[in-house]
């Protein structure tokens, strides 16, 4: 069993039996088929109807409509998903499919670590500024193709400028 909190604070539960692999698989999403498994994490909407069924019944305990659920997840999806993944895991562990299990938790780690390369490069590049640039060398290729097209000058577009580090 994996738990996740919401932004409320609320502490969920998520446990994948066999019964529950059957619930999930006769609404549409199979956790036992390698294949449809793998598929399941090509579409974002397609994990978050199997957090929805997965976590109806403990909403409906604690009191929580549909909106309910879906405003205390939207919050919250990235710690669902890591505690999906990681139960997924224990799931195939238990059904005997080791190999799955392990490339479901490679997965993970490497998500973690794509995403944190990611918000390091941001961190080290002045947005604002790139933006402003990209606009300013926007305009003038307009301004010159303008005047290209008038009979001014015939212009070439600008050279794309490069990342500029924060220091």
């Amino acid at each position: 069993m994996q738990t996740f909190d919401d932004a409320d604070g609320r502490t969920w539960q998520i446990r994948l039996t066999i019964g529950r692999a059957a619930d999930l698989r006769d609404a549409g999403f199979d956790l036992v088929d390698d294949d449809a498994r793998a598929a399941i994490f090509d579409d974002p909407l397609r994990v978050y109807a199997i957090a929805l069924k997965l976590l109806e019944q403990q909403a409906k305990e604690l009191g929580l409509d549909a909106d309910g659920l879906d405003e205390s997840l939207t919050g919250a999806f990235p710690a669902f998903f890591e505690a999906f993944v990681e139960e997924l895991a224990t799931f195939c562990r238990h059904l005997g499919k080791t190999a799955q299990a392990e490339i479901h938790r490679a997965i993970l780690t490497a998500t973690r670590k794509a995403e944190q390369t990611a918000v390091n490069k941001l961190n080290g590049v002045d947005i604002p500024g790139l933006i402003d640039r990209e606009l300013d060398r926007a305009s003038r290729t307009i301004d010159l193709e303008l005047s290209r097209l008038s009979g001014g000058t015939s212009g070439e577009p600008l050279p794309s400028p490069e990342l500029t580090r924060v220091p």
